[in-house]
């Protein structure tokens, strides 16, 4: 008996439905451990580098899997004094008594930088944020990889939950103020940690939500302190660990560190070097892990 072949549908349109099963399993289906990957790494929608320079080139895949927008910022000029109080008025063109206090006018332009970013963040986004010298380290991503297979396991028990939080991945502190604070216990603990008395330095590079980019910029106006003193200031002092609702934290190694080449969004005379401890501060902006005791 001789046996005929199946014969296949005359219309492609058959195919259709089984030709899109297949590709949704192929293409989105289940990443590592079960998970699907269909979210950004720990949600990061935007991604922000801040610069003087329309001919720099903009880092390839400085934030993983987003596109890198350029975002020409200020330069310093004495135009820009109509922005500060009289306190930081004096600290620019006097000299400062504090590494928190404004050394330059390059300093205030960075300032009013990052400012004008988080008013462009929109409700329930998350963005990241780098200045124009900030370089990824060895196993960033990876690190970065593992924090969010995390999130995406923990749900609304993440530390990265909802947009009211500020991760800073570049800034060490100089000062603790002593105060003793319960720790708090997240998924992410081996990665992050809150700094809830903490005074730190840095803002090359950080992850910011909609939620605290509206709470930070109520009280951003006029401009007292650097843009990094204000935001441990606010965390000091309304942060989710003193009885506020943003979170505040800082890995638990820089995963971004700033590059030697001097930059313009701030440069090194924005530190305004007068003492040893100045000196070494210097050094752990450029990369050098010394440390700071005592400061």
């Amino acid at each position: 008996m001789l046996i005929q072949p199946i014969p296949l549908p005359r219309s492609p349109r058959r195919l259709l439905p089984f030709l899109f099963l297949f590709l949704f399993h192929t293409v989105i289906g289940n990443g590592e451990d079960g998970i699907e990957k269909h979210e950004n790494i720990l949600n990061v929608s935007r991604v922000f580098w801040i610069t003087v320079h329309e001919d720099r080139k903009v880092p390839e895949n400085i934030w993983p899997g987003v596109t890198t927008e350029r975002y020409i910022g200020l330069r310093g000029s004495e135009s820009l004094v109509k922005y500060l109080t009289p306190r930081a008025k004096q600290n620019v063109l006097y000299g400062r008594d504090s590494g928190k206090e404004l050394p330059s006018w390059n300093a205030v332009a960075l300032y009013l930088n990052h400012v004008e970013i988080w008013k462009k963040i929109k409700p329930g986004e998350i963005v990241a944020i780098f200045e124009e010298d900030a370089e990824m380290q060895h196993g960033t991503k990876e690190i970065l990889e593992s924090m969010d297979r995390v999130r995406i396991r923990e749900g609304n028990h993440s530390w990265f939950y909802g947009d009211s939080f500020y991760l800073t991945m570049d800034a060490f502190w100089v000062k603790d103020y002593g105060c003793k604070k319960p720790s708090i216990d997240f998924a992410e603990g081996q990665w992050i940690k809150d700094l809830p008395c903490h005074m730190w330095y840095g803002t090359s590079s950080y992850l910011i939500g909609a939620g605290a980019a509206k709470e930070l910029l109520q009280n951003v106006m006029p401009i007292d302190m650097q843009i990094d003193a204000y935001v441990a200031t606010h965390a000091i002092s309304k942060g989710s660990s003193n009885g506020g609702t943003v979170r505040f934290a800082q890995t638990t190694q820089r995963l971004y560190k700033q590059s030697l080449f001097i930059s313009e969004v701030q440069k090194v005379d924005a530190y305004a070097l007068y003492t040893w401890r100045d000196t070494l501060l210097l050094f752990r902006v450029l990369g050098w892990d010394t440390p700071l005791a005592g400061y």
